[in-house]
């Protein structure tokens, strides 16, 4: 899934690839990770343009308490890497990008 960030004015339309979309208190957030940015973005869906609504890769469906439910890629979701990418830990991203292969 391919979506652009139309709240950030310099973004100059950067695609970004969607890691996981969730829901909270009725509110649909898509995880994305711009250049850049070691870590993951949650941009909310009033602010992106769906580019294309199809997901490339294995993707997992949870639900808990806190977050009403979620989809994510198969490399988040494995040994639950959300919390530390969305602190910005550089260890967290570090095994994010070796399960990739590549950067975000």
């Amino acid at each position: 899934m391919k979506v652009i960030d139309k709240s950030n004015p310099y973004s100059n339309d950067e695609i970004l690839e969607v890691y996981g979309v969730y829901e909270v208190n009725n509110k649909c957030y898509y995880l994305c990770s711009p250049q850049k940015y070691e870590g993951l973005m949650a941009l909310n869906e009033g602010k992106v343009e769906i580019i294309d609504n199809t997901f490339s890769e294995k993707m997992y469906f949870h639900q808990d308490k806190e977050i009403s439910f979620g989809v994510y890629h198969w490399a988040i979701y494995e040994d639950y890497l959300f919390d530390g990418l969305s602190e910005h830990d550089p260890n967290a991203y570090a095994e994010f990008v070796r399960r990739l292969g590549r950067e975000p």
